[in-house]
């Protein structure tokens, strides 16, 4: 994975910038969330892409399979900043760092992987709440 090919969906004015153009942008405005969606084997080009995101209570969510992603954001990012879970999203590469949704199933579970685990926390269920309106 190159920074110059991966486009992310930041949409100012109708125009959708590439990470390198847009974190400059974030670095003052800061985020709520940041939501991390590559490959496991891409983490080692993507995780240290997160620190430039981060404000003081940003929440990276990594939406990875791997049994170890989510160990791998937390170590970057520190564990108070982490939640994790797995995803069921049809999809196919369509052009290089263009991913399409190509089925109807789509499904995110996710919570806290770090801490108590034994309810839904607050964050997690403000951040269901968005996503399911969305």
């Amino acid at each position: 994975m190159s920074p110059k090919r991966l486009y992310l969906a930041l949409c100012i004015a109708g125009t959708i910038l590439p990470y390198w153009q847009f974190v400059p942008f974030l670095r003052d405005h800061g985020l709520d969330l940041v939501m991390l969606a590559v490959k496991t084997y891409d983490n080692t080009t993507a995780v240290p892409m997160l620190k430039p995101l981060l404000g003081p209570s940003t929440v990276v969510l990594t939406l990875q399979n791997g049994v170890d992603s989510v160990d791998e954001v937390a170590e970057a990012v520190g564990q108070d900043r982490v939640l994790g879970g797995p995803t069921y999203i049809a999809t196919a590469l369509s052009l290089p760092g263009l991913i399409e949704q190509t089925g109807t199933h789509r499904r995110i579970v996710f919570g806290e992987v770090f801490g108590d685990r034994s309810t839904v926390s607050v964050r997690v269920a403000a951040i269901a709440a968005v996503l399911e309106a969305a």
